[in-house]
């Protein structure tokens, strides 16, 4: 059994390792053992919310970018409506990075046929869009995105959907979304009416991919409030999911260790300034 999930960060000039519990549960385990399969490391500086100085402007002028190389590869390809993104626009935007980008593991005519930078383009401007929703949502939750190269995707098992969670805790690791698509979480928070019905897409895979988040634990009452405004929402939409199989939230695999990061008798908010002191993923391990 998988124990520890141990993330080395660095900065330009040291390194700083962060032990995490890895828990008991069947899909933990399962991801435990994908992460050991030692995958290499593809997304490494997705820290969001680390940097208190970046503006809601700098990410809307790093998307604008993104989007104009595609443009000048092929133009009028995306066609913006504004270049100030409110949410429902974001909404909007994200449409064009399904169409582009297609099935994660199959991909689109255009998106394959397109050289490396467009490439690169689209799957940034996808990063870009849930940063610019971080930041008007989430901007004083530190989160920390790790994906890998070549990683497998494997279908969730029954059980595993038991355990999709939103109430989300302080230090906890979360297996990410590893879909084109949006979660149905998502679509709610959002208000999502742009999207097509085929765009919307419950997750049911697993991968060695991973989210941390370092915000407040949410309360149990605040939850349950919001899981029953959820389904208030649900009711009154057109979609038609296996209810068994919704995957609100994610799935959570690893607990920050207190002990093992000598972290007893630091507030969250210590501990927080002792980690976006880092601002890259080195390497992670798990035992």
């Amino acid at each position: 059994m998988y124990k520890k999930f141990i993330l080395e960060l660095s900065s330009s000039s040291e390194s700083y390792n962060v032990t995490f519990d890895i828990l008991e549960t069947p899909i933990a385990q399962k991801w435990a053992t994908e992460v050991s399969k030692n995958y290499p490391l593809y997304e490494t500086d997705r820290f969001q919310g680390w940097n208190p100085n970046l503006t809601l402007e700098h990410f809307e002028t790093a998307l604008l970018a993104q989007i104009d190389i595609v443009n000048k590869y092929k133009p009028n390809t995306v066609n913006i409506e504004q270049n100030l993104f409110d949410q429902q626009h974001l909404n909007y935007l994200h449409r064009f990075f399904e169409e582009l980008r297609g099935e994660a593991s199959v991909g689109t005519e255009f998106f394959n046929s397109a050289p490396g930078n467009v490439q690169q383009a689209i799957e940034k401007f996808n990063v870009l869009i849930h940063e610019c929703e971080h930041h008007m949502r989430d901007q004083a939750i530190p989160t920390i995105i790790g994906t890998f190269k070549d990683r497998p995707r494997i279908d969730l098992a029954d059980a595993d959907y038991d355990e999709f969670t939103f109430q989300w805790q302080f230090g906890c690791v979360y297996i990410n979304y590893c879909e084109v698509g949006k979660p149905l979480l998502d679509v709610y928070k959002d208000q999502d009416t742009n999207i097509p019905i085929d765009a919307v897409r419950p997750l049911k895979y697993y991968s060695a991919d991973f989210m941390l988040k370092f915000g407040p634990n949410v309360p149990e009452q605040q939850y349950q409030a919001r899981l029953k405004d959820f389904w208030n929402w649900y009711s009154n939409t057109d979609y038609n999911f296996d209810k068994n199989r919704l995957a609100l939230g994610y799935i959570p695999v690893a607990q920050l260790s207190y002990k093992d990061n000598q972290f007893l008798e630091m507030s969250n908010l210590e501990i927080i300034n002792q980690i976006t002191q880092y601002n890259k993923l080195k390497s992670v391990l798990v035992k």
